[in-house]
């Protein structure tokens, strides 16, 4: 189940990048470079509304909590990683 659920969380944030969810290859922890790496180089996201903002905001909210559910995959790295970037996106876009 949880495997799942990393899947279409990381496609839906790489989507709000322009990102084609057929990039997102690997397991987990590489999965969620590629979503940090795009980040990285591109900065926050452009939103066309203050709703679709908000969307991603909340959906940043629901990573943070289910990044470390039970039957996470990912390594500790990879979560410390994912905590940054959201804490980043969060600064920025509030």
């Amino acid at each position: 189940m949880w495997p799942m659920w990393f899947d279409e969380m990381m496609c839906k944030l790489y989507k709000r990048w322009g990102g084609d969810c057929a990039d997102l290859t690997g397991d987990a922890d590489a999965r969620a470079q590629t979503v940090d790496k795009t980040y990285r180089q591109e900065g926050a996201p452009v939103f066309e509304s203050v709703a679709a903002k908000n969307r991603f905001l909340e959906d940043l909210a629901e990573l943070e909590v289910g990044m470390k559910a039970d039957g996470s995959t990912l390594s500790t790295a990879s979560v410390v990683m994912l905590q940054t970037m959201i804490i980043q996106l969060f600064a920025e876009l509030k």
